[in-house]
C-alpha cells in the first residue's frame, strides 16, 4: 500500500458486528509491531483506523512510543485494522489518546514527500495481550523499545477547564528554573532568596512560583498532578529510558523537563522549611488522610513526579562509582508508590531497568503467579548480587503489612509492600562495612544460610506510636487534633520510661554512658528517635532550641545534645505531663494544648513521627537501644549479616542442639557458630552500629562474621 488514500479506501462497508477480532501473527524473535494511525477522514469521522506491521527492532525503525494508563479495564471502543476486515477493542482512555494524536502535525512523510500516518508503539495493541508467551518475549524488550523511540508521548487524558492555565503556569515555572544562572538544582526558597550572588534573580523566580498573581494557576495545577498516569508502575521504565518525553493533556503540551522542575519547586513549598504548613495549598499538613480525594491524589502525583525525575536521572547518569538505577534492586523500593493491576507486575514492570547492562538477566515466564515471581527474584538476587541487600525489604514484619499472606519464606520480600510514609525503610547506612556476604540458597527448599554476627538478645520493648494510636482508637478514644501533642508524645513517654527502667536493671543507678560507641544514653536516644543519618537539619537557625521552659522543674533531667531533642523533650513535658511517671490515660473531653514550634524542633518532630509509626523501641541485655519492626518480643536476636547495610532482628524457631537459648554449636573445623533456624522479622536501627563500627578496617583482620543463621 503506497499512501494513506490507499489505506482509507480499504475500509470495508460492513457493520461492526460483522467484523472479526484481529488475529495476531506470532512475532519473530527480536521483532516488534508498529501501528500507523490514519488521519481522520470526513467520510469516516467517527472511525479510528490503523495498520499493523512487524519490524525488527535492530533495524532502528522510526516511531514514537505512547505512555498512558489503560483506565478502566473495559474495552468500550473499536479500532479498525486496515487492510483487513478485523477490529480490536480498546479502552476509552486509549481511544482518546489515539484520536488526539492521529491528526497531530508530527510532519511524517515518506520518501515521495507524501504525508504518512503517525507511527506509534502502543503496548495494548502492539503486544498480543491474550498470549502469555508473547508477553514474556516482548516485556523484556520494552526498555529497548522506549529507548529507541524518537520520543515518548505521555498522555494524561483530555483537558478540563483549568488545564490550559495550569500547563502555561507549570511551563513558565519549569522553564524559569531550567534557564536561571545558578542552575536548576532547587533549594528551600529562603535559602535561595538570600543567596549573595543570585538572590535577586531567585526572588523574581519564586514570586512567579507562589506569588499572588499565580495563586489560581497553582491551584489549577492540582488537576494535572491528580491524573492517574502519575501513579502507574509501568510508566517508570517508559520514562526512564526515554530520550525525550513530552506530556499532553488534550492538545496542550509541556516538555517533561519543565514539568519535573515545576513539580520539584512546588514540592519544596509542600515540605522544606514548612513541615506542618503547606504553602502550596495554604492548608495544614496533619498527616491524616484528607477529606478531599482529589487533593490527596494531587499530593501523591506531585511527589511521584519528583521521584520519577530522580529515578530517571540516576538511570541515565549513574555517579562516578557507577551507582544508579541500572541493575539496582533499589528501583523496586523507589517505585513502591506506583501501582499496577497484577501484583506480579511489581517485578515485570521494572525488569527493563533491573536487567539493563546485566550479563545474567532475571527471566521468568509471565504465566507464573506473584508468589513464584517474588520467590524466584529473591533467589536470583541472593545468588547473583553477592550480598544480602534484598533482605531489607523482607521479614515477617513487612509481610504482615501486605494483606493476605502468600506463603513466602521470611527472607523473600513481598513486593506488595505499601509505601506507608517517608522514611519507612532504612537508607543511607553501611553497618556491614561493605563486606561481601556468602549466602547458601537451598534451591529445592525454602531455607537460606547467611553468615553474620550475633550481637545481643532483646530484653524489653515499647510499642510503636502506630500501635498506641490503634489501641486508643479501638477503645473509642477520639483522634488527636492537628497541632495537639498526639501519639508521638505518648510514645516518647513510654520509650523513655522503658529505657530508664532497663538501664537501671543492667547498670544500676547513675549509669549514663552508652555502650554502642560512647557518649551519653541521652545522645544515643536523641539520635535513635530520628534514625540519625548525620544530616544537617537546616542551613539557618531561628533561635536556640535548648532553652528550658520556665514551667519545667529544676530537677527534671536535661540532656545536653542535640538542641532540637532538648526542646522536643521539654515540649512533651509541658504538653503531656511528667515524663518520670507512669502515663495517665487522657480525658477525651479535654482537648490537648495547641502548640507552635521553631523550625529546628519542627524538623526533629517530623522525623520522630516518621520513625515511630511502624517501629518498636527495644533495649538489649548489654544496653544497646534501637528501633525495629512492630511486634518485637523479649528474646528476639539482634544480628548483623556480613555486607548488610543495616542490622536485623531474628526470631528463633529451632535451637541448635545446645539447649541454652543464647548458646550455640561451634564447628571445630570451620570455626563457625551455628545458632539454629530463624524467621527474619526485619531491619532495625541501632545507634553506634550503622556505619561499619564493628567491621575492622584492616582486610587482614580476623573475620567477625563467623555466626551462621539459617532463615526459614
Amino acid at each position: 500500500m503506497d499512501n494513506l488514500q490507499d489505506l482509507a479506501t480499504t475500509l470495508p462497508n460492513t457493520t461492526e458486528s460483522e467484523k472479526s477480532p484481529y488475529g495476531y501473527i506470532p512475532l519473530s524473535p527480536g521483532s516488534i509491531r508498529l501501528l500507523t494511525l490514519l488521519p481522520s477522514s470526513p467520510e469516516y469521522p467517527n472511525i479510528l483506523t490503523c495498520s499493523l506491521k512487524e519490524v525488527p527492532l535492530s533495524s532502528k525503525p522510526d516511531y514514537r512510543a505512547l505512555s498512558y494508563t489503560w483506565g478502566s479495564n473495559t474495552f468500550t471502543h473499536t479500532l479498525h485494522i486496515s487492510p483487513t476486515s478485523s477490529i480490536l477493542h480498546i479502552t476509552h482512555n486509549l481511544y482518546d489518546a489515539l484520536v488526539n494524536f492521529r491528526d497531530h502535525p508530527f510532519d511524517e512523510k515518506n520518501e515521495g514527500g507524501e504525508k504518512e500516518g503517525v507511527k506509534l508503539w502502543v503496548d495494548a495493541i502492539c503486544i498480543d495481550q491474550s498470549s502469555p508467551p508473547e508477553k514474556a518475549h516482548q516485556i523484556p524488550l520494552m526498555a529497548e523499545i522506549y529507548a529507541q523511540a524518537e520520543s515518548v508521548l505521555i498522555w494524561l487524558g483530555p483537558p478540563s477547564s483549568g488545564t490550559p492555565d495550569a500547563l502555561n503556569y507549570l511551563s513558565k515555572v519549569g522553564r524559569g528554573f531550567l534557564d536561571r544562572s545558578v542552575g536548576s538544582k532547587i533549594q528551600e526558597p529562603k535559602i535561595e532568596e538570600n543567596d549573595p550572588e543570585f538572590g535577586e534573580e531567585n526572588k523574581v523566580l519564586w514570586k512567579m512560583v507562589y506569588g499572588a498573581e499565580n495563586s489560581e494557576a497553582m491551584k489549577k495545577s492540582d488537576d494535572i498532578w491528580a491524573r492517574s498516569w502519575f501513579g502507574r508502575r509501568w510508566i517508570v521504565q517508559e520514562l526512564c529510558f526515554a530520550r525525550r518525553a513530552s506530556v499532553y493533556v488534550g492538545k496542550g503540551k509541556i516538555e517533561w523537563e519543565e514539568l519535573a522542575l515545576a513539580a520539584e519547586a512546588l514540592s519544596v513549598l509542600d515540605g522544606g522549611g514548612a513541615t506542618f504548613v503547606n504553602r502550596r495549598t495554604g492548608g495544614l499538613k496533619s498527616g491524616k488522610k484528607p477529606e478531599n480525594g482529589e487533593k490527596e491524589l494531587a499530593a501523591k502525583g506531585l511527589s511521584n513526579v519528583v521521584k520519577l525525575e530522580r529515578m530517571r536521572k540516576r538511570m541515565l547518569e549513574p555517579n562516578a562509582e557507577g551507582e544508579g538505577e541500572r541493575g539496582n534492586v533499589g528501583i523496586f523500593d523507589d517505585a513502591r508508590g506506583f501501582e499496577c493491576r497484577d501484583d506480579k507486575d511489581r517485578i515485570f514492570a521494572l525488569l527493563g531497568i533491573f536487567n539493563y547492562g546485566r550479563k545474567e538477566k532475571f527471566e521468568i515466564g509471565y504465566e507464573k503467579k506473584e508468589a513464584e515471581v517474588f520467590d524466584a527474584f529473591a533467589r536470583f538476587c541472593l545468588r547473583e548480587e553477592g550480598g544480602v541487600g534484598i533482605l531489607s525489604w523482607a521479614g515477617m514484619g513487612n509481610q504482615a503489612l501486605c494483606g493476605e499472606r502468600l506463603g513466602l519464606p521470611s527472607w523473600v520480600p513481598d513486593w506488595r509492600l505499601p509505601l506507608r510514609f517517608h522514611g519507612d525503610m532504612l537508607r543511607g547506612f553501611d553497618a556491614g562495612g561493605g563486606r561481601r556476604c556468602e549466602v547458601e540458597v537451598d534451591e529445592e527448599g525454602k531455607e537460606i544460610a547467611v553468615m553474620g554476627r550475633y550481637l545481643d538478645a532483646i530484653i524489653t520493648t515499647a510499642p510503636s506510636a502506630g500501635q498506641l494510636e490503634e489501641e486508643e482508637l479501638a477503645a473509642g478514644m477520639p483522634p488527636w487534633r492537628f497541632m495537639e501533642p498526639g501519639y508521638i508524645a505518648m510514645w516518647y513517654q513510654v520509650v523513655e520510661l522503658t529505657m530508664l527502667a532497663a538501664f537501671k536493671v543492667i547498670h544500676g543507678a547513675g549509669e549514663e554512658e552508652y555502650i554502642g560507641g560512647g557518649g551519653s544514653i541521652w545522645e544515643a536516644l536523641a539520635k535513635t528517635l530520628i534514625l540519625d543519618t548525620r544530616e544537617v537539619f537546616f542551613d539557618y537557625k531561628r533561635h536556640p532550641g535548648n532553652v528550658v521552659p520556665k514551667h519545667v522543674p529544676s530537677d527534671f533531667p536535661q540532656p545536653q545534645l542535640p538542641d532540637e531533642f532538648v526542646a522536643f523533650r521539654n515540649w512533651i513535658f509541658l504538653k503531656y505531663g511528667d515524663l518520670t511517671k507512669t502515663p495517665v490515660p487522657r480525658d477525651p473531653n479535654e482537648p490537648g494544648v495547641m502548640f507552635m514550634m521553631d523550625y529546628e524542633m519542627m524538623e526533629y518532630f517530623s522525623r520522630a513521627v516518621d520513625a515511630s509509626q511502624e517501629r518498636s523501641f527495644f533495649v538489649t541485655s548489654k544496653g544497646i537501644i534501637g528501633l525495629g519492626p512492630r511486634d518485637l518480643q523479649d528474646g528476639d536476636f539482634l544480628c548483623l549479616f556480613a555486607g548488610s547495610k543495616v542490622p536485623c532482628i531474628l526470631r528463633q524457631q529451632e535451637r541448635s542442639s545446645n539447649e541454652d537459648t543464647q548458646a550455640a554449636n561451634v564447628d571445630a573445623a570451620t570455626g563457625q557458630t551455628n545458632y539454629g533456624k530463624f524467621q527474619l522479622l526485619g531491619e532495625c536501627y541501632v545507634h553506634g552500629l550503622m556505619r561499619g563500627e564493628l567491621v575492622p578496617e584492616d582486610d587482614d583482620a580476623v573475620d567477625i562474621f563467623v555466626d551462621k543463621f539459617v532463615l526459614l
